[in-house]
């Protein structure tokens, strides 16, 4: 693993909506340096997460899945891994051994 840690952009479609922003902020992210990008998140629509798991794939990065929790009454974040993964695996890298 990479001295300092991996970075991982999560959660991408959380303040912005638009797919075509999302690409071109994971592209120039990528360019920057990015390792990975959380593919797998609660809030991700199916076709969210394949077009983010597709781009992944295109740049080389990481996919990786939330672990939120934020109490047993969250209507979204209410149990750990609670994405799917639209049968995708994570592609973890480093990361995976540690």
């Amino acid at each position: 693993m990479p001295p300092g840690g991996v970075a991982v952009w999560a959660h991408p479609y959380w303040d912005i909506a638009d797919d075509e922003d999302v690409e071109a902020c994971l592209r120039r992210f990528a360019a920057a340096g990015l390792d990975g990008v959380e593919a797998f998140y609660a809030t991700h629509t199916p076709e969210q997460t394949a077009r983010l798991v597709a781009l992944a794939d295109e740049l080389e990065l990481l996919t990786t899945g939330s672990a939120d929790f934020h109490g047993p009454d969250h209507p979204k974040f209410a149990e750990f891994l609670a994405f799917d993964t639209g049968g995708s695996e994570p592609r973890l890298g480093p990361i995976a051994t540690v």
